[in-house]
């Protein structure tokens, strides 16, 4: 495996468990100079990659995590809404600012 590759027994466990019951989604920021093909390698290499229906990597949009935006695109392709929506992520802090910032519920685990 790459350098760049870990694999968390934890994070497998999870998802294991979410995926029968959950439609999951991974939003990823890159930099542009990254292709969805580097996210796909990792993910494939991680074991990760059957878990996640939908996959938005930010250096295909005009903007990234934490902007709103990417957020909502991810909502509308898993057909959800926030309040019936879990955002699990390894930074929460940062993205908590910004949703208390615009005054919006969050549930967030890590």
């Amino acid at each position: 495996m790459a350098s760049y590759c870990t694999q968390d027994a934890r994070a497998l466990e999870l998802l294991e468990e979410l995926k029968p019951q959950y439609r999951l989604g991974l939003i990823t920021n890159v930099p542009s100079n990254l292709s969805r093909d580097f996210v796909l390698d990792i993910l494939s290499k991680t074991g990760l990659m059957p878990f996640f229906g939908h996959i938005l990597v930010s250096s295909e949009m005009e903007f990234n995590k934490p902007d709103p935006r990417i957020f909502e695109i991810m909502l509308q392709i898993l057909k959800s809404k926030p309040e019936e929506t879990i955002m699990v992520e390894y930074n929460c802090h940062r993205y908590l600012r910004g949703k208390s910032n615009r005054n919006e519920d969050s549930t967030t685990s890590t």
